[in-house]
């Protein structure tokens, strides 16, 4: 009985490991990773654009600063910092009382000479005659042209004092010289002002210049660009329109 357990053992024992043999053969390995993707290009032989970046600075194209042209106290503002205006624009009013007053002074003075140079003309016109006749000497019609054309003379000077008085007059009321944005005025109401006063700045802003520094060997410069290249530290402009 014994003999037969044994010859039992012997056939399971047999039978496991030829299970186990017949499964380490089926045993799967590691799976291998999948190919990888590789792109193919043709070599071609061209020009490609270099890029850089620098930190460039804005200015206005025109920065025209606006003085008064008469001297005399501010009145009125009539923009609003940073404003955008027109050309001929009303940007200030200066007192223009004193101006008004001289240009009627002016008027006058001119209806005075353009009288007395009537009166001079009216001479000439009646001596001539009688000197032909011998009733007033040639001196005396000397007289009487020479005082019309001192007369002639100071119309003329009378009538550049009123267009002088009127320019004056006119340049109390400041203008925008350009189109653009107005600047801060750094002066206020009721400011003296004279033709040495900055009142504010208008800057043209279309087109609009961009400054900008790098180094020399950094810049390559085409031959139809609109740029140029100033100072040793190679400071470059170029202008650009909106």
């Amino acid at each position: 009985m014994s003999g037969r357990r044994k010859r039992g053992f012997a056939r399971a024992a047999a039978l496991a490991l030829a299970a186990l043999a017949t499964s380490a053969c089926h045993k799967e390995g590691p799976t291998a990773p999948p190919a990888a993707e590789v792109l193919v290009m043709n070599v071609v032989e061209q020009d490609v654009p270099i890029y850089s970046e620098w930190v460039g600075t804005t200015d206005g194209f025109v920065n025209a600063q606006v003085r008064p042209r008469v001297q005399g106290y501010l009145m009125k503002q009539h923009y609003g910092d940073g404003a955008e205006v027109k050309a001929g624009q009303l940007l200030f009013q200066i007192d223009d009382r004193q101006y008004k007053a001289a240009l009627d002074e002016a008027i006058g003075n001119l209806a005075q000479q353009q009288a007395a140079l009537k009166k001079h003309q009216l001479d000439v016109a009646r001596y001539t005659p009688l000197a032909a006749k011998g009733a007033v000497s040639t001196e005396e019609v000397d007289d009487a042209v020479q005082a019309a054309r001192g007369s002639q003379a100071q119309v003329e000077a009378a009538q550049a004092a009123v267009q002088t008085a009127k320019l004056n007059l006119e340049w109390t009321r400041v203008l925008a010289p350009i189109d653009g944005i107005a600047g801060i005025a750094p002066v206020q109401v009721g400011d003296l002002v004279t033709s040495s006063t900055l009142l504010t700045t208008v800057s043209q802003l279309d087109p609009i210049k961009v400054t900008f520094r790098s180094a020399s060997r950094n810049i390559c410069v085409s031959p139809t660009a609109s740029e140029s290249i100033n100072g040793p530290a190679g400071q470059k402009t170029r202008s650009i329109s909106r």
